[in-house]
């Protein structure tokens, strides 16, 4: 049913990856059979714009590389640059750092941080 909504097949690899994006964010909880998570919810279905707002900072605190670069950046200058850097501390490898610190600063921005 959510991958007909999305215009995907279930068994389509584009789904999946979409769908461990969401758990990995911490939207949705599951592995076949799929729920929102409590963060999800108030994200989704917000009581007001406050419990919205507070859901889109914790999907994007939720990554365990973007969760050790915010506690490591926090009151930093904050650039794709030093972002880098915090990621090879946080331990992803060199390759991958560049792709994570744009997906973070994109993350941050539409979540409003």
């Amino acid at each position: 049913m959510i991958a007909a909504k999305m215009g995907l097949s279930a068994k389509s690899g584009a789904f999946e990856k979409r769908m461990g994006a969401a758990r990995i964010f911490g939207m949705i909880d599951g592995k076949g059979e799929y729920k929102l998570s409590e963060a999800g919810a108030r994200y989704f279905s917000p009581r007001n714009e406050e419990d919205k707002k507070r859901a889109a900072v914790a999907f994007v605190s939720t990554p365990p590389a973007f969760a050790d670069t915010i506690k490591r950046m926090h009151g930093s200058r904050v650039t794709v640059e030093t972002l880098t850097q915090a990621m090879g501390e946080a331990g992803l490898p060199a390759a991958q750092r560049s792709l994570a610190a744009k997906s973070f600063m994109n993350s941050a921005g539409v979540a409003g941080m």
